[in-house]
């Protein structure tokens, strides 16, 4: 995400940057010490962390409200490597509370791939939900229409 690299700055003296983007940002910030430079990045790349479980906590609640009319314009064809993309970003995080967990995301990667044409990953998916709740209806539902 953000890498620290050493430099001679315009006035000859050794300073510290940080550099790396925040949510297609790009940040670039220099420092006097190699300390405040790794402080700096430890703060920047929690940032992103956060970022990263909000937007997985707003797309997992969006998708739920959105329900088959949209997945975030995934199941549209538009844009379904990035949907895919975001699950699997959910996937590695923990849910909020009040969100919809991990057996939404599998539940949803399973229709994308079922839109890819790719039914065999698109079972594993919805055996994935249904491993984490096997009461969840729509991934029992998805799964019998494959069969």
């Amino acid at each position: 995400m953000f890498a620290v690299s050493r430099f001679k700055n315009r006035n000859g003296v050794f300073s510290f940057r940080v550099d790396g983007r925040l949510h297609g940002v790009r940040i670039r910030r220099n420092f006097k010490t190699q300390e405040e430079a790794a402080a700096e990045k430890a703060v920047l790349e929690l940032k992103a962390l956060q970022l990263a479980a909000s937007l997985c906590a707003v797309t997992t609640c969006l998708a739920e409200n959105l329900g088959y009319r949209r997945h975030l314009a995934a199941l549209s064809g538009e844009r379904i490597d990035r949907g895919m993309e975001a699950f699997n970003t959910c996937l590695k995080l923990s849910p909020p509370p009040g969100s919809p967990g991990h057996d939404a995301a599998h539940w949803r990667l399973g229709n994308l791939w079922e839109k890819k044409g790719d039914k065999k990953a698109a079972r594993a998916a919805y055996e994935a939900a249904l491993t984490i709740n096997p009461n969840f209806q729509q991934a029992v539902d998805s799964l019998k229409k494959l069969n």
